[in-house]
């Protein structure tokens, strides 16, 4: 019984430990508002390792999904890694977290050889600025102002793989043992003799 107590403590230990260390992943999104851009549609990506509690910068920036239209030159697959860009520079890349929620930061960047452009909260155009543009040397843009009735952008935590994989393994182990404790507990021991 001892045992399995402290099993138990060490397994709730590690959990939290690795979900302590492991980096925070958000989902990104925002749609154009008319009277800025000129391109409807939404733009959705990933920003990868950020740490909790803490102000950081992201690793990595993906684009998902754009509007078609927003490409006039050129051809672009997804997802668009903005790492990636030549030429480019990185002006904000600085995000704050509190319990897994993003309460403030900025991304933004600018690939001067093609003009592409990708602003998330940015300050670069007045502040609070969501806005893309790529293939299209800066012609067509999906660009929300965050203006009085503007939807802004929204950010949505997403797991980490290995995080996800850890508490698989963990499950499946718990339950293995369950299982095992299970099957100890029905055996019967039969001893000779005993039987008449």
């Amino acid at each position: 019984m001892k045992l399995s107590m402290f099993s138990g403590f060490v397994f709730g230990a590690l959990l939290l430990f690795s979900s302590v260390a492991q980096a925070d992943n958000f989902s990104f999104s925002f749609s154009n508002d008319p009277a800025f851009g000129n391109m409807d549609g939404t733009v959705t990506g990933k920003i990868f390792g950020l740490t909790d509690n803490a102000t950081s910068s992201a690793t990595d920036v993906i684009i998902d999904s754009y509007p078609a239209s927003l490409i006039q030159f050129g051809s672009y697959s997804t997802p668009v890694d903005v790492s990636t860009w030549t030429n480019s520079f990185v002006y904000e890349n600085s995000f704050t977290l509190v319990n897994d929620q993003i309460t403030g930061g900025a991304f933004s960047i600018v690939n001067s050889a093609t003009n592409d452009v990708l602003l998330i909260n940015s300050s670069l155009l007045g502040g609070g600025d969501n806005y893309l543009s790529i293939g299209s040397f800066n012609g067509s843009q999906v660009w929300d102002a965050n203006a009085v009735g503007s939807t802004g952008v929204t950010f949505i935590s997403t797991p980490e793989p290995s995080s996800l994989s850890f508490l698989l393994v963990a499950g499946l182990v718990a339950g293995l043992t369950a299982l095992r404790r299970n099957l100890q507990g029905a055996k019967t021991e039969v001893r000779p003799g005993a039987m008449s």
